[in-house]
């Protein structure tokens, strides 16, 4: 299930940082809540429909922002959807104003995906030079086995009645294709913005879009729409 929360626009500068969204949605979902820091069954976006400036330090939303969290348990969207009933201001100016919505399908074969604003990300596990090292759409190949390999390792574990036998990942250029950078509070991160095609059945598809694909689902990275939806996502 995926929702839409919309808020209005913005009277003071809202800094392109993750981290103001992370700090909304557990407010939302109440102090200790069980999601905190634990694996996340659910993704959400970034603060969506903006406009950088101040050579990206901070984004405006002329028209109002939104963010969108998906989910397969209806336990944990219901909480979201009562946590922002009764916390109605995410600052900067910016108010709840409603709630959509959104339904898509998926396909045995191609799902035609694009990713949100911030992208996804992969890192390694192991540092170079005291590094960490991204996956990124400058080694696209790298970045492609890489995150086939990141699926299955990490959706194997959510459903083991999942099959992968006919997983392929291709990812095509198009008008907002980049690698860019994402901080969510001083954590500088790398991400990757593109269209991202992937061959499976309908199941896996369906997953890839309620938990997200790549690292920090939860934390405003990885949310992915079927590019039919283009318009109900800028």
């Amino acid at each position: 299930m995926r929702i839409k929360i919309k808020f209005t626009k913005n009277t003071k500068k809202v800094p392109n940082n993750q981290a103001p969204v992370n700090s909304y949605i557990h407010k939302c979902l109440g102090v200790n809540n069980k999601y905190h820091d634990s694996a996340s069954n659910y993704c959400v976006s970034g603060m969506l429909s903006g406009t950088a400036h101040d050579n990206n330090r901070y984004v405006n939303y002329p028209n109002g922002g939104f963010i969108i969290i998906t989910s397969s348990d209806l336990e944990f969207i219901n909480k979201v959807i009562m946590g922002v009933i009764q916390n109605t201001t995410f600052g900067f100016g910016m108010t709840f104003d409603s709630i959509d919505h959104i339904d898509e399908k998926f396909n045995n074969g191609w799902n035609y995906f694009k990713t949100t604003r911030n992208g996804f990300m992969l890192r390694d596990k192991i540092k170079i030079d005291g590094e960490v090292k991204y996956y990124t759409l400058q080694d696209k190949k790298e970045l492609i086995d890489y995150t086939k390999n990141h699926i299955i390792n990490k959706f194997s574990k959510i459903n083991s009645k999942l099959k992968f036998n006919d997983l392929k990942i291709e990812i095509h250029e198009h008008k907002n294709h980049k690698t860019q950078h994402v901080y969510c509070n001083d954590v500088f991160n790398i991400a990757n913005v593109c269209q991202i095609n992937v061959h499976t059945n309908e199941k896996l598809a369906e997953a890839l879009y309620n938990y997200g694909i790549g690292q920090s689902t939860g934390s405003g990275f990885g949310t992915i729409y079927t590019t039919k939806q283009h318009k109900s996502y800028v």
